[in-house]
């Protein structure tokens, strides 16, 4: 079963590449299904972004899974 996690965009460097912060580490992800900006909040699979939510409901599914 595959978990998609909700998570913030940290930053998007000059190349266009995306980082989240995840497990206090900048990883660098795929925004190539969708085209996201700083401070948007997503689920991640592994490195791909596979939707869009809001922080809301992003905190929420934290609360929940921790």
């Amino acid at each position: 079963m595959c978990l998609d996690i909700p998570v913030k965009i940290h930053s998007i460097d000059k190349d266009n590449n995306v980082f989240v912060m995840f497990n206090n580490e900048k990883t660098k992800v795929s925004d190539a299904m969708v085209k996201v900006t700083k401070d948007d909040y997503v689920f991640l699979r592994d490195t791909l972004i596979v939707g869009k939510t809001d922080k809301k409901n992003a905190e929420e599914i934290m609360q929940i899974v921790n």
